[in-house]
């Protein structure tokens, strides 16, 4: 996961932790995924998993946004 995402040291290293701490945020936030971030989620092995449980954080939390680009 660090890999993938610019995660604090106190981010837990798997989905449900960090899909657990990006529900709970209140802070407006952008999930910026970029070509590259989206190749290298895919290329994890996760990548399925990944993308479902960014779209169920911005589901169940209206902070945060996912922004598709270049």
């Amino acid at each position: 996961m660090r890999e993938m995402f610019d995660l604090p040291a106190h981010a837990s290293r798997d989905l449900d932790s960090l899909e657990k701490m990006l529900v709970e945020d209140t802070s407006d936030t952008q999930l910026w995924l970029t070509r590259k971030c989206i190749s290298t989620i895919c290329a994890s092995g996760y990548g399925y998993e990944v993308l479902m449980m960014l779209g169920r954080v911005c589901d169940k939390n209206p902070h945060m946004k996912i922004v598709f680009t270049k």
